[in-house]
């Protein structure tokens, strides 16, 4: 299937540009709805769980402690689940926090259909300004989300955010994602003035430089990374760390991109640095 895809990618990008962006494009709104695995069900088993309406999807809600207490908001990636987080849930009910993580559209146990990678943007930042967290965890494009809510909710008052994994920039991100299409520069322009049409800044300022220039009150912020991330380059998490305001950078060795969210060492780290 992929080979195909590429195939019919190449014939278009011969022919026109424009028109092979518009398949990239159409890529973008079909993450791939992963099963969960054994270790993410346990802890799911152990929430209270909620459905509530969100546009045509029905949207699966986790909530872990006491209803009344702050908010910690877990935000997953690209084709991530609620369950990626289930580990944290006993760090942060153990501090006197619930911790809420949502199935995005078209992932998780969330009805299935087509969401582009800036409507699951659009949805991140309604939750964050319906729950109104004290604290935000993201994981991989949840770090993108969790940029663009910051520059979005103006009112925001989010005391903390703990990045695990994060691009620098859009851009970065991108190029990621791009990297087995071997798009010719026509075509990823193109498709960058697609995107320029979604969102309210240019291009070239979805980063974190940018981001902290625009936003009143930066939270504080800690980015926690594995040099064996073969999704995301440890060097654009680095340059992430020095672009925000007094951001705590810890690094981890020989975890992978997924397995970092369940490794004894970042959850050490992690509730270390909350009562720093």
């Amino acid at each position: 299937m992929q080979k195909t895809l590429y195939l019919i990618f190449k014939c278009l990008e011969f022919f026109s540009p424009k028109a092979a962006s518009y398949l990239i494009d159409y890529q973008m709104r079909s993450p791939r709805k992963l099963k969960r695995r054994a270790k993410e069900e346990k802890y799911l088993s152990q929430a209270q769980k909620r459905v509530f309406p969100y546009k045509n999807f029905q949207i699966q809600e986790f909530r872990w402690g006491n209803a009344d207490a702050p908010v910690v908001l877990c935000i997953h990636g690209w084709e991530g689940n609620a369950g990626n987080f289930g580990s944290f849930s006993s760090v942060f009910t153990k501090m006197g926090y619930q911790m809420i993580a949502l199935d995005g559209p078209a992932h998780g146990e969330s009805s299935r259909g087509k969401i582009h990678m800036f409507e699951y943007i659009d949805f991140v930042t309604q939750q964050v300004e319906r729950l109104q967290p004290e604290i935000i965890v993201s994981h991989s494009f949840g770090s993108v989300c969790t940029v663009f809510s910051l520059l979005r909710l103006k009112t925001l008052n989010l005391k903390k955010w703990i990045a695990v994994t994060t691009p620098n920039a859009f851009r970065d991100y991108l190029n990621h994602m791009l990297a087995p299409f071997q798009v010719k520069n026509t075509t990823k322009e193109a498709l960058i003035r697609r995107i320029e049409k979604r969102v309210e800044f240019p291009f070239e300022e979805l980063d974190m430089a940018h981001t902290h220039k625009y936003v009143e009150q930066f939270p504080k912020t800690a980015i926690f990374h594995s040099k064996a991330d073969t999704i995301i380059p440890f060097w654009q998490a680095e340059n992430a760390a020095k672009a925000i305001p007094d951001a705590d950078f810890y690094a981890l060795e020989k975890v992978g991109h997924y397995k970092i969210l369940w490794n004894k060492e970042l959850l050490s780290q992690v509730e270390a640095w909350m009562e720093s």
